[in-house]
């Protein structure tokens, strides 16, 4: 009983809610004022959106620069297959009334090598209309061929060529060989030696140069070698 009254009895309290204080529920006072706010900076006016015309893209420059370029060409070709029509029909009118020696003087004159060649193709087939006048008179339109290294007219020159020394090889050299005396009466023999001597010059001419000619195509080079060969026959 003794240890009981010196126990005090433990009694339980009943537990008692405490409220937080009102400072709890304000905000805590602020050290420095709230940051002003900035005003945006001004925008500058969005640019005007170019039209398509006065885009300037580099394809629309180039595409500009090419069809200024196809214009040039156009009208260069327009005003050269002019010049060559005029002169094809000048050399028709000749050729119909069966002046070939005109038409191949008029050639000559235009220094037209594509209206020569076109020519000389013609004539190739048709040997018989060659005379030792008509053949010195193809020798300015020959050299018109010889300016250009293209393979067709380079064919076309050897053909030419080696035709013509098969046709009036013999001819030439018989008179070379016996030249009229001066003096001489006869002046038609005068005139077919002075043409002998034109034209083995014209072929000379024509050998010294084709030997400085240089190609890859192999059909071009045997009409060369062909054309050198004839040539040498012809003692030239």
């Amino acid at each position: 009983q003794q240890q009981q009254q010196q126990q005090p009895y433990l009694q339980h309290q009943p537990y008692v809610y405490q409220h937080p204080p009102a400072s709890a529920y304000t905000s805590p006072p602020r050290s420095q004022p709230p940051p002003a706010v900035l005003p945006a900076p001004a925008l500058s006016s969005p640019e005007r959106p170019r039209a398509p015309s006065e885009a300037a893209s580099p394809l629309k420059i180039n595409t500009e620069g090419m069809c200024e370029a196809i214009v040039e060409d156009s009208v260069s070709t327009v005003v050269t297959l002019s010049r060559r029509l005029k002169s094809i029909r000048i050399a028709r009118a000749a050729w119909a009334q069966g002046n070939v020696k005109r038409a191949l003087e008029l050639i000559a004159d235009s220094n037209d090598r594509s209206v020569a060649l076109d020519v000389f193709n013609l004539l190739l087939l048709r040997p018989g209309l060659w005379t030792l006048d008509l053949a010195c008179t193809a020798l300015p339109c020959l050299h018109l061929l010889i300016v250009d290294r293209r393979d067709n007219f380079v064919l076309c020159l050897c053909a030419m060529t080696t035709m013509l020394t098969k046709l009036f090889s013999n001819v030439v050299l018989s008179n070379l060989a016996t030249p009229p005396p001066k003096g001489c009466a006869d002046i038609s023999r005068e005139e077919r030696y002075e043409k002998c001597v034109v034209l083995f010059n014209g072929l000379s001419d024509i050998k010294r140069l084709a030997g400085q000619f240089r190609t890859d195509n192999a059909k071009t080079t045997a009409a060369i070698r062909k054309l050198m060969l004839a040539l040498d026959e012809f003692r030239m």
